[in-house]
């Protein structure tokens, strides 16, 4: 493993297949592999640096952990460092849907899981212990479409992951980049650190558990489904209070969780009725998104801003 840049220099080279949505986002699934420094387990169709840390030293970096937000099996990734070639390099352990591989002086990503919809964003559940304070995990979300022998980036979105030693919800908001074009592949990273290899922010032993992946909401068609007719928020931009109305298919017990716009859960509740007023005035100016959800399952999510 050589001294490199990180991570977010990709280059994409995948044969794609076709479908959609995010495979084994539970990490239900795993699937063993061998390395030369020993054996262990990748949750299925995903790949992660395990096999790199353990071909080169032994390390460990990425296993299964019962400790699950829900079902059996979670994902857990530790921050390690590795000798190679008398050089100590130490980094984030890193889970992708696609496959990584060490190719030079850096690391390649390529496929990913098929998507032919657009969502609006990506949800999961996650415990982070950094081992220093400027530490944090970091999810990253490509949407791609083949154009040829290469790949267009049609949307991108972000989310740090801060310390909590009870499971927290992360929201990663799609931005596009593209408002005319389907995608036909995503491609998401899940690390537990952020920066470079050798990084200054990256710190040994940080430790990220991750379960519950999922996506919410569909860009360019009006987010409703089969629970939800409507939902709206007013005023938008909001002050010191708004208001939530939502009208429902059924019967439902409401819920609703306000994320930054680093997909960092700020605050949740609960609503008394399909009308509820809710008071924003600690929170700063920006964008957030309101995730609403019945009977404890995410069924719509819209953004709203403050302004002062």
């Amino acid at each position: 493993m050589k001294k490199s840049v990180l991570l977010l220099s990709f280059f994409f080279i995948a044969t794609l297949t076709f479908g959609q949505g995010l495979v084994n986002g539970s990490f239900e699934n795993w699937t063993p592999f061998a390395a030369s420094g020993g054996i262990g387990e990748y949750p299925t169709t995903w790949t992660t640096t395990d096999s790199i840390t353990k071909a080169n030293g032994g390390v460990e970096s990425a296993w299964k952990d019962t400790d699950a937000f829900a079902g059996s099996y979670s994902l857990h990734l530790k921050t390690s460092q590795i000798t190679y070639l008398g050089f100590p390099i130490k980094g984030p352990a890193i889970a992708t849907n696609g496959i990584v591989n060490l190719v030079g002086a850096t690391f390649e990503f390529s496929g990913g899981s098929p998507e032919i919809n657009r969502p609006r964003y990506y949800s999961g559940n996650f415990k982070y212990a950094p081992a220093a304070t400027s530490d944090s995990g970091y999810v990253s979300v490509y949407l791609l479409k083949r154009n040829g022998a290469n790949r267009d980036t049609i949307a991108i979105g972000f989310a740090a992951l801060t310390t909590t030693a009870t499971y927290s919800q992360f929201l990663v908001m799609m931005n596009y980049r593209d408002f005319s074009t389907q995608p036909d592949t995503c491609l998401m990273l899940i690390q537990s650190s952020k920066g470079t290899l050798n990084g200054p922010t990256v710190a040994l032993n940080s430790e990220l558990i991750v379960d519950s992946l999922n996506t919410i909401g569909t860009v360019g068609i009006d987010e409703t489904n089969d629970v939800v007719k409507s939902m709206v928020i007013y005023p938008n931009p909001a002050s010191e209070r708004m208001m939530v109305e939502v009208e429902l298919a059924s019967a439902q017990k409401l819920s609703y969780d306000i994320f930054d716009s680093n997909g960092r859960l700020i605050r949740s509740g609960k609503m008394a009725s399909s009308k509820e007023e809710i008071e924003v005035a600690e929170l700063s100016t920006g964008n957030y998104v309101l995730k609403l959800n019945g009977n404890g399952k995410a069924i719509t999510a819209k953004t709203f801003s403050i302004s002062r």
